[in-house]
């Protein structure tokens, strides 16, 4: 017999073994929704959220041209992303980033936030994707400062 909530002792229905693939999309939490009809139409169900290790699908590389650049003179930007791939360009001065620890972004970070999304009923995952940026972008105070937002697909850009 089985224990449920340490509480009622319940009969042993049947068990079985589910293989899944876990994919980059799921990082870095996926839920696993288990339910069940019973013959009085009433549902049973269950869930269990399983951590899955931090990777991004999409790949992302940042350089630029120069690896020193002088005061006042022009700096080129090389970008590049998968299709599809949301990026934010920021500069920061260096001092900015000595005194202020959080205004450095990084995938820690990112998945800090991620771990607070978790689709449920009526939720979408665009929309999702679409919160967790406006929250990163204000994850230091900086949305507030930005004069223009130009989103782009990597696509289209």
């Amino acid at each position: 017999m089985a224990k449920y909530d340490n509480s009622t002792a319940l009969p042993k229905v049947g068990e079985f073994v589910l293989s899944l693939n876990v994919t980059v999309a799921m990082s870095p939490i996926a839920r696993l929704l288990v339910f069940y009809v019973r013959e009085n139409e009433e549902i049973v169900a269950d869930s269990n959220v399983f951590r899955i290790q931090k990777c991004l699908m999409n790949k992302v590389g940042l350089r630029f041209s120069q690896t020193q650049q002088y005061p006042g003179t022009e700096a080129t930007i090389h970008l590049s992303a998968n299709p599809s791939s949301i990026c934010g360009i920021r500069m920061v001065d260096k001092s900015v980033q000595l005194l202020d620890e959080n205004t450095h972004f990084n995938k820690d970070k990112l998945f800090k936030q991620m771990q607070h999304e978790d689709v449920s009923l009526g939720s979408k995952p665009s929309e999702l994707r679409i919160r967790l940026c406006r929250r990163m972008l204000d994850f230091d105070g900086w949305a507030s400062r930005i004069e223009e937002d130009h989103y782009a697909d990597s696509l289209s850009a």
